[in-house]
């Protein structure tokens, strides 16, 4: 499953000079204070020379890194702090107005959305990796609008807030395209509304935002949970985090994400509220199309099933009757019926047991995708007993298994045998006249669990890697190696099943290693 961390290592590694690229076009485009500031102080050249490009990669390349590893919060905390204390190099505080860091961090995320398409193009992965963005740019941002309220009340405090002082706090709330907003903690009475929270919930930018409180702008089911857990939850802890609602004046209910943040006072009692909310009615409607998406696809996927259900069991009957009177006809007439006659009856029997396997196969393949509860459940076991049930057809062919230590994971037990099952015994049909070796290993590694099966049967070519694994493709005669040649099929769809995947090496004439990936949790 591709997620923010993986796309951040394919832009670092992969794609970093034309991210960087990008990047820098559109901080170009964008009329930034700190970016104008930074290239009049000889801080960088032109954006467009290549020393700037090249020093902007480097620091691309550690920004995205900090995504790989979990540091990015705590380095803009680092930073943010330099920034309070004044100790940011070539730059002083008041250089630095807090509308830049929105700008910015704006500019970022839309690079990074950019390239989200050349990365993926499945909707579920893409939609993960959107809200991760949006998560990261949400804490990004408010960190910067904590660390402004915390400079706001140290100046208000220590300068009584100069008009530039104040003018610049304001700057990063109306810059946000979010809902920001404050409201007295005693009568609810708002006190302050940015210009996107206005045009949210259709108060006019001249319109006096104290006429309003916190319950007018919101549905009466936003108003209660406000008031008797959500208010309460951040008195208590200072911060709460969740989905609500904004009420428009045209009646419009408006699904936000919130965050709502308590500010005290030196003695610890609490002035008032805060509020950075931002608009998800694209995510909801996104939800509702993948929703239905996979509403539909259950439906069909359901009806595939019943239908192979249906008519392989359906196709049993009349498979048994013909059988039954070929084989009654061969015994009352074989004595009749010339040498042609009893070779044909010899086919029509073989085929209808070839049939009766490929029907069987068939019911078998189209069971697979029954939803059962996953378990964590240890593969040593399992392979112990399947060796216990094929014990005869081991003993017979001198087959040799080597089980190592394999680790636990998180699957249905079934199905995980059944893979096991048919690559154990596809290695001892496939083996040439050789005494079977089979060697089992397992191994976690990037959050999922990497088995492999070994052997040394007879191989085969590296052409018809992937052709084994589609369902009835067979590349040796029936005579030889009998079955319908749909074990690999199964193998492949319990593999998908558990969020991994399948493949071969192999050589002809020096056996094949099958190696399938099982994911750690459940998707």
């Amino acid at each position: 499953m591709k997620t923010l961390k993986s796309f951040a290592k394919y832009l670092r590694e992969s794609r970093l000079k034309d991210y960087t690229v990008f990047y820098l076009n559109l901080l170009q485009e964008i009329d930034i204070p700190l970016v104008k500031l930074a290239i009049e102080k000889g801080l960088i050249k032109d954006l467009k020379d290549e020393a700037s490009v090249i020093t902007t990669m480097e620091r691309q390349a550690k920004s995205l890194l900090s995504i790989e590893d979990d540091s990015v919060i705590t380095n803009a905390k680092i930073n943010l702090k330099l920034w309070e204390e004044d100790k940011l190099p070539s730059i002083s505080k008041n250089d630095i107005l807090p509308a830049d860091l929105v700008l910015v961090y704006g500019v970022q995320k839309k690079t990074m959305f950019h390239f989200l398409q050349d990365y993926c193009q499945d909707i579920n992965e893409i939609l993960v990796i959107v809200q991760e963005i949006e998560d990261l740019h949400i804490n990004l941002q408010n960190e910067a609008v904590q660390m402004l309220f915390k400079i706001q009340k140290s100046t208000q405090e220590q300068l009584k807030e100069t008009e530039v002082t104040r003018k610049r706090l304001l700057e990063i709330i109306e810059a946000s395209t979010d809902f920001i907003g404050f409201a007295d903690i005693k009568d609810r009475r708002i006190l302050y509304m940015n210009q996107n929270g206005r045009k949210m919930v259709g108060i006019g930018k001249d319109e006096a935002a104290d006429k309003f409180k916190v319950e007018d702008v919101h549905p009466d089911w936003v108003n209660e949970k406000l008031e008797n857990q959500w208010i309460p939850i951040s008195v208590k802890n200072g911060i709460w985090q969740g989905e609500a609602a904004f009420l428009s004046r045209n009646g419009d209910e408006i699904p936000v994400s919130m965050i709502l943040m308590s500010h005290k006072k030196a003695n610890g009692e609490v002035e008032f509220i805060s509020t950075v909310s931002r608009d998800i009615r694209e995510q909801k409607l996104a939800e509702r199309e993948l929703k239905s998406l996979n509403k539909e696809l259950e439906r069909s996927n359901t009806e595939l099933e019943q239908f192979a259900y249906v008519a392989s069991h359906d196709l049993q009957e009349p498979l048994r009757t013909i059988s039954s009177y070929v084989q009654l006809l061969a015994e009352r007439y074989k004595d009749k019926l010339d040498k042609d006659g009893n070779e044909f009856i010899d086919f029509v029997i073989d085929g209808s047991t070839r049939m009766r396997l490929l029907i069987n196969s068939l019911l078998e393949y189209s069971r697979v995708n029954k939803i059962k509860p996953f378990q964590w459940i240890e593969p040593t076991d399992i392979i112990e007993n399947i060796m216990q049930d094929m014990k005869e057809q081991i003993i017979e062919s001198g087959t040799v298994i080597k089980c190592n230590e394999l680790p636990k994971i998180y699957a249905d037990p079934v199905l995980i045998g059944q893979l096991f099952q048919n690559l154990i015994s596809n290695a001892i049909k496939f083996r040439d006249g050789k005494n079977p070796k089979i060697e089992i290993s397992g191994k976690r590694e990037n959050g999922e669990v990497l088995f492999s099966v070994k052997d040394n049967g007879i191989g085969l070519k590296r052409e018809y890697d992937n052709k084994i694994f589609i369902i009835f493709q067979r590349l040796n005669s029936r005579e030889k190696y009998p079955g319908t040649g749909i074990g690999l099929s199964i193998c492949k769809k319990i593999v998908e099943r558990h969020g991994g995947k399948i493949w071969v090496e192999s050589e002809p004439g020096k056996g094949a290693t099958f190696y399938f990936t099982i994911k750690t949790t459940l998707l």
